[in-house]
């Protein structure tokens, strides 16, 4: 297609099939905007190369090369007429012509070919705007400004102005914080809080992002803006909200990072206070407290005794072992879990956990049944319930033997003589067998002892206490239930703890923080303070709340720490020497 002169600054290039109406669109445009675009539309084509449309290259400054998917198969097809290649013979006069080659490349057209031709090869490195059909007035305007050609209708107005002559819409924006504005990537304006800022642009879709002048970082992105053809929007931008959203933010970050720091200067501090206080230790004989039978506090400077044959659990390093009296350890810490030694016969032993294997120790570190168990509960009555891999329960003694075999699907610790187990979803009742007579199951109720124990149960996740016959005497309603001492049973309802009698009526309210089981008549508790003390089982305060740590009585005495002293007192609260 001509124009009157005959005369063209931009030369279209483009396959037939795949890039023919892009190319008319843009030639529309072009043409439009003042631009004398060549098009070959009239011979559409096909045939040999007519020479003619060299000299057209000739005159023109711009070379659009249209790039839809697949355009340079017939080019790197050594079976293909070079003389028929339209395309091919026209981008390599142009590069011999040294014209601004620009390459648009359609939707489908990835890269270009390893072996294209080398009277062509050179397109590789030559820039175009990318082509957007959805944001296609963008990629318009961007094209533009890689013309060096200019318009030679309204030659007054500078092509990188564009949107200030064609456009027939105008975006005043509003904002709460001074803010550059950027459409589609590039920035058009600055915004200020005390006037409308006005933006004209042609009806169409664009990207808005507002980006404050104060930070960076305060800055709002809308993807996708459209704006009618004639007529005039108002945009609000609320920046304020975005600051501060951010300040709140980094103000967190640095509470987080104070607490962090607070936190290791407290852990550094507390391992140097244990640091110095087995140093003491090891600088002289420890005096171990015992009471004499009276109940008289006395002092006995022989080190590292067992205070009446018992041992402390003690954690180091994340894992758990046992000490004496005087700190020092007596089985290494290797275990994920241990609880206390408990008083089997003549023996003492302790339930331990390596990476949710459970097993039984002696007093001497060793091993009386291996750590292999899936569960296993304490002993109760010489015997102690165990899971093994597959699932099934059994009971062991305290030699590890198995007494009573794994074929339970649920199974309690013994408690006056018998246990409550599970098969299927038939409940019964199992006595301790006695010699070589195999464990008596009684599934009717049994007339219960004076003052019987109860037994731990639960329903849909919540915990209550059952006679030995399985009725429930005590509703499942508590979300933790430890077993009775002294008396009372240690209850928890929503992290709150306090303590109930065997008739479930709530004997200490169920307020404090932390609670451990009674000894020795007393029981510690932690209150929201965070203090700890010792209550009796009246609920009345025996020692008053004032220590950072509390450890429950034994033999008379119990260990404390309070303001980085650590040592033990006696049942009246009164520190030991």
């Amino acid at each position: 297609m001509k124009n009157d002169n005959n005369t063209y600054d931009i030369f279209l290039s483009y396959r037939r099939v795949g890039g023919f109406e892009t190319a008319k669109h843009l030639f529309d445009l072009l043409v439009r905007d003042g631009y004398r675009v060549s098009f070959d539309i009239d011979t559409l084509r096909s045939g040999d190369f007519d020479i003619q449309l060299l000299h057209r290259i000739d005159q023109c400054t711009d070379f659009i090369l249209i790039l839809n998917a697949g355009a340079f198969d017939r080019s790197i097809d050594p079976a293909s007429d070079r003389n028929k290649d339209w395309m091919r013979i026209e981008l390599a006069y142009a590069l011999e012509k040294k014209k601004n080659i620009i390459p648009i490349m359609l939707n489908g057209f990835t890269d270009f070919p390893d072996n294209l031709p080398d009277d062509i090869a050179a397109v590789e490195r030559k820039n175009g705007p990318k082509y957007d059909s959805y944001y296609f007035d963008a990629f318009y305007h961007k094209l533009l400004r890689f013309l060096e050609s200019e318009p030679i209708i309204n030659t007054t107005t500078n092509k990188n102005d564009w949107d200030n002559s064609n456009d027939d819409s105008l975006l005043k924006i509003r904002t709460d914080l001074a803010c550059r504005v950027l459409i589609d990537g590039e920035e058009r304006a600055t915004a200020h809080p005390d006037k409308i800022t006005r933006i004209p642009l042609r009806g169409g879709s664009y990207q808005l992002q507002f980006v404050s002048l104060e930070n960076e970082a305060d800055k709002i992105t809308i993807d996708t803006y459209r704006i009618e053809k004639d007529i005039e929007e108002l945009y609000t931008v609320s920046l304020l909200p975005v600051k501060q959203t951010r300040k709140e933010k980094e103000e967190r970050a640095i509470r987080r990072e104070k607490e962090e720091e607070e936190r290791k200067k407290r852990a550094q501090e507390e391992a140097e206070q244990e640091r110095k206080r087995k140093a003491e230790m090891a600088a002289r004989k420890e005096n171990v407290v015992m009471p004499n039978y009276e109940g008289i506090p006395v002092c006995i400077p022989i080190p590292d005794i067992q205070l009446g044959g018992r041992l402390y659990p003690v954690n180091q390093y994340g894992k758990w072992g046992f000490a004496y009296h005087s700190g020092k350890i007596a089985i290494p810490c290797q275990y994920d879990q241990v609880w206390d030694f408990l008083e089997v016969g003549f023996d003492y032993i302790a339930r331990v956990n390596i990476r949710g294997k459970f097993g039984f120790i002696s007093m001497s570190g060793d091993e009386i049944t291996p750590v292999t168990y899936n569960h296993a509960e304490d002993f109760s009555e010489g015997l102690a319930a165990v899971r093994l891999q597959n699932g099934k329960w059994g009971y062991i003694d305290a030699t590890g033997k198995e007494i009573i075999p794994p074929i339970y699907d649920f199974a309690e610790s013994f408690s006056c003589g018998r246990a409550r187990v599970k098969i299927g979803r038939q409940e019964s009742y199992i006595e301790i067998p006695k010699g070589n007579t195999p464990p008596h199951e009684n599934k009717e109720s049994a007339p219960l002892p004076e003052n019987p124990n109860l037994t731990i149960v639960t329903e849909e996740g919540k915990y209550g206490f059952a006679d030995h016959s399985g009725r429930v005497v005590i509703p499942c309603q508590y979300d933790q239930a430890w077993k009775f001492s002294d008396g009372l049973a240690r209850v928890n309802i929503r992290g709150n703890f306090g303590f109930i009698d065997v008739n479930g009526r709530t004997v200490i309210p169920i307020e404090y923080n932390y609670a451990e089981d009674f000894s020795e008549g007393l029981a510690v508790v932690r209150h929201r303070t965070g203090k700890w003390g010792y209550i009796d089982t009246t609920g009345r305060e025996a020692i008053p709340a004032q220590f950072n740590f509390a450890e429950s009585f034994s033999y008379g005495i119990a260990k404390v720490r309070l303001d980085g002293k650590q040592g033990c007192i006696d049942k009246t609260g009164k520190w030991i020497k």
